[in-house]
């Protein structure tokens, strides 16, 4: 424990320090290479009961598409598409050059498990003997023998730029309802959870960062997922939400720099909001524009734009005078691609 709270305070102590003043933290990344073009990529199954809402492209291989279930494919040349996935959606028995691309794909994703949990010298062990439960995690190694679990909330603290590694030997289990939370502008691109056993997520939890697991990855009931599920036999979700993270990784995550640059959401206003709220956007070019919201259950509560728009501003308003207060996801997709805000309902 002494040992813990001195490097714990030394860590604070860095990041408390001015972002100019203060070198990048925690160990080199892990390199996803083509695993990072996936906010689902998976060897043997990919299942959801919807409606889920993922943002970013879906793999798998080398099952083939059947092994797909739950996303109502549309089939095209190479590729498929399904209304709950802002991306496209890949299989093994597509055509060419699809299953070259996936095979290289999950080599990668097999690569970058292997390497994030043969990372040496850790600076922490067994942290909370497997309950991180009410933690603040600072960037860093982190080793455990066993298994994880989140009975409570925590939080993962840093700068933009550091990097966390967590190397499970057993398990990891969110609780119902388990919130994860960043704080001083630390980004889940960067943050990688090596897994040995399986994840599970809980009812209505939400998680975030890069998971890479030697077996499967659970989604139970309305929970939510800022980052990627890379998994080394299956995804199963239900009424789930998965975000890609945007923007270029210092994990060599670069798939969404072009949707970064290419959408851009101002937000809703106000927010929160009791009756009525606005949604702002802007296209760099003309696009088949599809503006929808969400509950935290992945429910379509309505669709407020589903149609082709010029370049430009746009401003889109949603009454919700027959809605329940509470949190929602407003998800914009142009051309195929999108991005995701949330905004507050209050009675």
């Amino acid at each position: 424990m002494r040992t813990y709270t001195a490097t714990l305070c030394s860590l604070i102590a860095l990041l408390m320090l001015a972002p100019a003043a203060r070198a990048q933290q925690g160990p080199a990344p892990v390199n996803l290479g083509a695993a990072g073009s996936y906010a689902i990529l998976a060897k043997a199954a990919i299942s959801t009961v919807p409606a889920s809402a993922i943002t970013g492209d879906v793999g798998i291989s080398p099952a083939a598409a059947t092994f797909i279930t739950g996303f109502s494919l549309t089939h095209s040349t190479g590729y498929a598409t399904s209304p709950q996935v802002t991306g496209r959606v890949y299989a093994a028995d597509m055509a060419s050059p699809t299953p070259a691309n996936l095979t290289t794909a999950v080599s990668n994703m097999e690569a970058a498990y292997n390497d994030a949990a043969g990372r040496l010298n850790p600076n922490l062990t067994e942290l909370g003997a497997g309950n991180i439960g009410g933690r603040v995690l600072v960037p860093g190694l982190y080793k455990w023998s066993s298994t994880v679990s989140a009975p409570t909330n925590f939080s993962i603290a840093g700068g933009p730029n550091d990097i966390w590694i967590f190397q499970i030997a057993g398990d990891l289990t969110l609780s119902s309802n388990v919130i994860v939370t960043l704080t001083g502008g630390a980004q889940a691109r960067n943050i990688f959870w090596q897994v040995a056993g399986a994840v599970t997520i809980g009812t209505n939890a939400h998680f975030e960062g890069i998971i890479l697991s030697k077996t499967a990855i659970h989604l139970r009931t309305g929970a939510s997922l800022n980052g990627r599920t890379l998994a080394q036999t299956a995804v199963t979700l239900d009424m789930n939400r998965v975000t890609a993270p945007t923007g270029t990784s210092t994990g060599n995550d670069g798939s969404n720099e072009t949707l970064a640059r290419a959408v851009t959401l101002s937000g809703s206003y106000p927010n929160p909001f009791s009756q009525t709220t606005s949604i702002g956007f802007s296209l760099p070019e003309q696009a088949m524009v599809r503006l929808a919201v969400y509950d935290m259950l992945g429910r379509e509560m309505a669709v407020l734009v589903s149609e082709s728009m010029p370049a430009g501003k746009h401003e889109v308003s949603w009454n919700a005078h027959s809605a329940p207060s509470g949190l929602y996801v407003y998800r914009l997709s142009a051309n195929g691609r999108g991005v995701t805000g949330k905004m507050t309902l209050l009675d």
